[in-house]
């Protein structure tokens, strides 16, 4: 796997990229739909130098522990729907 795809949406320098609010959830429904035991709340909004602009950061939880955070920008230009290799080995 690329490097891309190790820390999509992990971190602030390099969150999963949507087009708008509503593919915001549509992005994380289809995460969870990964595993039964996961589920994500908001956390806050933050800004980010490497978009120059708004995030959103989102909880991910496993069995209602922390798994992991996710960043969202939702004001790309198109849509990125990678997964980063931390989720996909949890639908394996």
């Amino acid at each position: 796997m690329d490097n891309k795809n190790a820390t999509y949406g992990l971190t602030a320098e390099h969150p999963v990229m949507v087009t708008d609010v509503a593919t915001s959830y549509s992005y994380l429904d289809g995460l969870v739909a990964l595993d039964s035991n996961l589920s994500y709340r908001r956390i806050k909004s933050t800004f980010s130098s490497s978009v120059n602009g708004i995030l959103d950061k989102y909880e991910i939880l496993l069995k209602d522990e922390h798994y992991s955070f996710l960043f969202i920008y939702p004001y790309a230009m198109e849509n990125d729907f990678t997964i980063a290799e931390t989720f996909e080995a949890l639908s394996n």
